[in-house]
Order: C-alpha cells, then sequence, then structure tokens
C-alpha cells in the first residue's frame, strides 16, 4: 500500500491570518481535537469565532476520556459558551 504526502498547515496561524472573522468552525479530527482546542482557547482565538462545533471521540476512543475531562473542565474554568463539543 502506498501513501500520500499532504501539507499540514497550523490551524491557529491559519485562522490568526484571515482577513475576516471565522462564523463557523466545525472540528472533527478522530482524536486531535483536544490539542487543537487547547491551541485555540489559549491563543485568545477561540474569543473571535462565534461558534465552534466538535464532534469528540472519547465513545470510540477511550484514551481520550481523561483529555476530554480535562478540556471540558477549562471551558467550563474560563466560562467558554461558544464551544459545543456534543455535536454529531
Amino acid at each position: 500500500m502506498g501513501y500520500i504526502d499532504i501539507e499540514v498547515i497550523d490551524l491557529v496561524q491559519f485562522i490568526s491570518n484571515l482577513s475576516r472573522p471565522v462564523r463557523l468552525l466545525k472540528i472533527d479530527i478522530e482524536g486531535a481535537e483536544c490539542e487543537v482546542l487547547h491551541a485555540l482557547i489559549d491563543s485568545g482565538l477561540s474569543k473571535n469565532i462565534s461558534s465552534i462545533v466538535v464532534e469528540t471521540h472519547e465513545i470510540k476512543i477511550p484514551r481520550l476520556r481523561g483529555p476530554i475531562k480535562i478540556l471540558k473542565e477549562k471551558i467550563n474554568k474560563y466560562g467558554i459558551r461558544n464551544i459545543n463539543l456534543n455535536w454529531q
């Protein structure tokens, strides 16, 4: 079986470089959601996105339960209301 090279971009940098606001960001990246959301929150960019909907995978991938719990605690701690982790 072969492989395909792909270019990877930094989402935080990409959004920072946009010349217009982001209204909707849908995240479904099969287990890497926590890393991206922490980066968006820590950079302050999550505040500039109207709605972030996320499909988490802790049911299918049990090792994600701990990281998702930590992410939920961070979201609650900072009173973030524009991130929906229950999108399906």
